[in-house]
């Protein structure tokens, strides 16, 4: 759905809804992937931050050199009287401001699929953005309803010079907040720029066998009701059905 990619509708969408709200995983759901890639001295820029309490998690457990950027003025300065012990700017990831090599580490929780909402060019010059911010050996992990047949063809080693790996990771259940793997899965890419093909820590493809199907770019309320989306308030609670998350 187009207005995924459009700052008016993140912008209308944050000023009537404040409430956090967690895209695809909670910081628990990948925690054992984050901590086997990323050491807690990195320099991390979580790119297109929402209103996620991803990046409070991440300092609460050790990783205190974090940015957190979205083009969006209005969750931004919303999360910044909310976690003022943590770094937030108005930035468009498509266009970072940051010198070359400034990062060590880029995450972006559903980022990558709102982009491409808006068109693959869009999606090409994140990525572009990305590799240029990120210093050698430095990795980029998108959390992504993507399936990697489509995915990975944006992360071409050929262009890129990146070796890629996939962790496939169970949907959480709203209903009981477990996993379950008949639920289907979300995709976390880890990206080494300047990988090589030898790396210990970076392998070829590693999905689920029974993820065979092709995908398009698009949003469906079939896909959000099988808790793609997760609304974190004091209690767990169901998503409003005129949701749909990016594949």
């Amino acid at each position: 759905m187009a207005q995924y990619g459009k700052k008016d509708y993140w912008d209308e969408r944050y000023k009537s809804d404040e409430e956090h709200f967690e895209w695809y995983q909670r910081f628990s759901g990948i925690e054992h992937i984050i901590s086997k890639y990323i050491k807690r001295s990195d320099r991390i820029l979580v790119a297109g931050c929402g209103n996620s309490r991803m990046s409070r998690a991440l300092y609460d457990d050790g990783y205190e050199n974090i940015t957190n950027i979205d083009f969006s003025e209005v969750v931004i300065n919303q999360m910044s009287l909310f976690e003022p012990k943590l770094h937030w700017e108005v930035m468009d990831v498509k266009d970072l401001a940051y010198e070359d090599g400034s990062f060590d580490v880029v995450i972006a929780k559903g980022t990558l699929d709102a982009v491409l909402c808006a068109g693959l060019q869009d999606g090409k010059r994140m990525i572009e953005e990305v590799d240029r911010v990120l210093s050698d050996g430095g990795i980029f992990v998108p959390i992504s309803f993507g399936l990697p047949e489509k995915r990975m063809e944006l992360f071409d080693p050929g262009s890129l010079g990146w070796q890629t790996k996939v962790h496939s990771v169970a949907k959480p259940s709203i209903e009981n907040n477990t996993v379950d793997s008949k639920g289907g899965f979300h995709y976390v890419y880890v990206c080494k720029k300047g990988g090589k093909e030898d790396d210990d820590d970076i392998v070829k493809k590693e999905c689920s066998d029974d993820i065979v199907k092709k995908e398009e770019c698009s949003f469906s309320d079939d896909q959000l009701s099988k808790s793609t989306l997760i609304k974190k308030k004091t209690k767990t609670e169901n998503p409003p059905h005129d949701e749909a998350p990016p594949d």
